[in-house]
């Protein structure tokens, strides 16, 4: 009996080292690698840990399938650069069809006529208005006066405008203190306006003419002042060129 029993426990021994194909430490090295690079199942578990947490959120908070694929059909790949496109039937930004915009001729034609730069034409502009109110508002005026004290007389002042000069004669103004007297203005022999004053005290007085004239080169504005006594006088005819 003790003989059959030995017999039996010889053979499971046998089928047991059968079974045991392999060193306990080749095992050791094929599950954590072989010496100096082995690592302890201790390491494996810490880089298990340090890759999870770089996984900040949850991946069912990530794109699904369905979504990539509807991506995916709306993108159309370039062979030629192998860049992806968006293939949209018509993109916000192209509201109108291409074939309606300006064609190159048309640009190079308006091109053509740009033949001088923003600022040159300003400049061309400003001098013209400068130029144009210089001559409707010139301050190139040519005012008969007499401003002084007079003794009793007759005082002329006289101005005539070039050939072709078209002026404007405004306002004829007489003042006198502690005299009297009166002023007139006259074109060649035409009558233009007259102040009357009479008194002993300072009286200022104008007479509104608004005459435009046009000069021929002899014809001459002239301004009379009569002094009827001797007394501080101040006499004044505004004339300006308009053109």
């Amino acid at each position: 009996m003790a003989i059959v029993k030995g017999e039996l426990e010889s053979r499971l021994l046998g089928s047991i080292l059968n079974q045991l194909d392999t060193t306990l430490s080749a095992l050791r090295d094929a599950i954590t690698g072989a010496s100096p690079d082995n690592k302890t199942l201790n390491d494996l578990y810490a880089q298990l840990q340090s890759i999870l947490a770089q996984l900040d959120a949850a991946l069912s908070t990530r794109a699904s399938e369905a979504t990539l694929t509807s991506i995916d059909g709306k993108i159309t790949k370039c062979d030629t650069d192998n860049v992806s496109v968006v293939s949209t039937a018509n993109p916000p930004n192209l509201d109108v069809a291409v074939s309606t915009l300006a064609t190159e001729a048309t640009l190079s034609s308006i091109l053509s006529q740009l033949d001088i730069t923003l600022s040159a034409l300003k400049d061309a502009v400003v001098n013209e208005l400068s130029r144009k109110f210089n001559a409707d508002y010139n301050v190139n005026f040519h005012d008969l006066l007499m401003a002084n004290y007079y003794l009793a007389g007759t005082y002329t002042e006289s101005y005539t405008p070039p050939d072709g000069k078209k002026v404007f004669i405004d306002n004829l103004i007489f003042c006198t203190s502690g005299g009297s007297g009166y002023a007139i203005a006259s074109w060649g022999g035409e009558y233009l306006g007259a102040v009357v004053l009479d008194g002993t005290y300072t009286v200022t007085s104008w007479a509104p003419i608004k005459r435009t004239l046009v000069g021929d080169g002899s014809t001459t504005i002239t301004l009379i002042m009569i002094a009827s006594s001797a007394g501080y006088y101040y006499s004044r005819l505004g004339i300006r060129e308009v053109e």
